[in-house]
Formats: structure tokens, sequence, C-alpha cells
């Protein structure tokens, strides 16, 4: 039997490993939590969350070509990845979680987990190095069919939208999210922030006293898209509904620019 040894490699593969798991796990509590970006969660963060994860480590091996990692560096490598990868979860499942609380409790379990993987090292690694590959595919697979299935979805709700009459305007809704109107120079701000909106104001129908339907984004824009309220368009809020808000509120709109 081939003795165990470690290698100059492991830790990156610690560091890529727990990259992975967060960024799967992260899409996954997305998921869980009714969040209608989790597709575009899951995808981003398991692109970037592991890039992140191996940085620290590829620095290390850049600048010292020779060192190789022992044990105990490995051990406090996880120790720490794992924790960066529960708090992670936590804080996109369960934002609400008091935030003293989740940093002690996740670095108790973090803990049990490094000792684990302290006495079970080899194993540990074994299953690392061959999960790698695994998460690579996962990676490749996610970054391609996510954005596909959203094309396809985006194709098929637009094509249940009726048609606009012959003689329907043409118009071009612009859309900004958290853009406040006390720091536009359009409303008086002392800063020239938004000169190209002056210039539109300019010749066109300023107002001045707009409320918000509702505080998150997806129901606010379905409001002033429709011209409806949030409970006729049932788009509450993203934590509600894990369906894009255009698949909700897209008859209401048509029905609104098309009468």
């Amino acid at each position: 039997m081939k003795p165990f040894c470690i290698s100059k490699k492991d830790l990156l593969v610690v560091a890529a490993f727990w990259g992975f798991l967060t960024g799967l796990g992260e899409g996954i509590c997305a998921y869980l939590s009714h969040s209608w970006i989790a597709a575009d969660l899951l995808r981003s963060a398991l692109i970037i969350e592991p890039l992140i994860f191996v940085a620290i480590p590829f620095v290390v091996r850049m600048a010292q070509p020779k060192f190789t990692p022992d044990s105990d560096v490995l051990s406090k490598a996880t120790l720490i990845c794992c924790w960066l990868t529960l708090f992670a979860w936590a804080r996109t499942f369960k934002p609400q979680w008091q935030l003293e609380v989740t940093i002690l409790a996740l670095a108790v379990v973090a803990s049990l987990v490094a000792f684990a993987f302290l006495r079970q090292m080899e194993r540990w690694l074994w299953f690392q190095r061959r999960s790698i590959p695994v998460m690579l595919v996962v990676v490749i697979l996610c970054a391609v069919m996510i954005p596909i299935k959203e094309h396809r979805h985006e194709q098929r709700e637009m094509a249940r939208l009726p048609e606009a009459p012959v003689d329907a305007p043409n118009i071009l809704l612009v859309v900004v999210d958290t853009l406040r109107a006390d720091h536009l120079s359009l409303y008086g701000y002392q800063r020239p922030t938004s000169p190209n909106l002056q210039k539109l104001a300019a010749q066109s129908t300023v107002f001045e006293n707009r409320a918000t339907a509702q505080p998150p984004f997806p129901p606010t824009a379905c409001s002033s898209a429709g011209n409806a309220d949030s409970v006729m368009h049932f788009c509450i809020s993203k934590m509600t509904s894990n369906q894009p808000a255009v698949s909700l509120c897209a008859p209401t709109t048509a029905t609104s620019w098309t009468n």
C-alpha cells in the first residue's frame, strides 16, 4: 500500500473544496429561502467563491514554491474554510439570526470538523482530491445550463403576452433599483448627478410626489408597470415567491399598456 503523504497542492485542494461547497450551499440556501434570484446566485457563487477561497493559498504557493503544508497547516485551513462556508450558508438562509450567536455557534461546529479532519486526514484528503473534478463539472454545467434555462423561461413568458393593438404607443420604461430621489440633481441635489435626466425632464412631465407600493423591488416594479397594487398581482415580496417577477406581473403590465 502506498504510504500517505501531504503534497504541495493539498492546501489548494482544501481551499477549493470548501470554496465549491460554499457556492453550492449558498445557491441551495437561496432556493430554500424562496429567493427569486436563487439560480443566478448559485451560478455566480459556484464561480466566484472557489476563486476567493483559493486566492490566498495560490499567493502563498507563488511566493514560496517550495512550501509544503503539514498536518497542522491543513487542519487550521480546514477550520477557517469550514467556518467561512457555514457563515456564508447561514447569512444566505437566515440573515435575521443574531450575528454574535451565529459566529460563536459556527466556530464550535467548524472546530469539530477540523478535529475530525485532523484525526482522519488521509481519508479527507483522498475524498477532497477526487471530488474536485466532479465539482468542476458541476460548475461548468451550472454556468452553461442556468442561462439556457432562464432564456427559455423568458421566451415562454413573452410568448404568453397578448399582442398589442396596432395603434398602441411605443413605451420605453427605464427602471433603476435603489436610486434615491434626494441624491438626484433633477430633484434639487446640489451636485450634478443626473444631467441627462434633467435634459429629458426639460421636455417632459416630472412627478415630484411618488410613493412606493412596497419596500422590496419586485412588487414595486410590478405595481409601477401595471398600475396595480401588490395584492392584485400577488408579487408581494421576493421572500414569498421564487418565481421571477416578470412571470407574475406580465399580464397586468400588458393589459395596462395596451388599454
